[in-house]
């Protein structure tokens, strides 16, 4: 309501490049440079997770409707599915091109 800053999420070693918000507002996910992806909390912007597997940039991060997983993609031509809870990876599919949405 304001325009102010709330909250800075400090701890990629890369630019970020695909960032969202869980559907219950509580998490933000982001997708860097550095090859990762990072589940933080919007209440105190503690790191919760780093999902580390792919091999190039992330390009796109997004949470399934329900917040239990979220979806990475990247340019290393994979998806990856994560439990948003543990952090662990679910599932790893490729994609005969770079992925830039998910």
């Amino acid at each position: 309501e304001t325009g102010l800053c709330v909250r800075t999420f400090e701890g990629h070693r890369s630019f970020v490049i695909s960032v969202c918000f869980s559907p219950d507002g509580e998490r933000v996910l982001t997708g860097s440079a550095d090859k990762t992806a990072k589940v933080w909390s919007t209440d105190g912007g503690e790191r919760l997770h780093t999902l580390s597997g792919h091999d190039l940039r992330v390009t796109s991060v997004a949470f399934s409707p329900d917040g239990a997983r979220v979806l990475t993609g990247s340019l290393d031509t994979t998806l990856k599915v994560w439990s948003s809870e543990t952090g662990e990876c679910i599932r790893t599919t490729g994609s005969p091109f770079n992925v830039n949405s998910a």
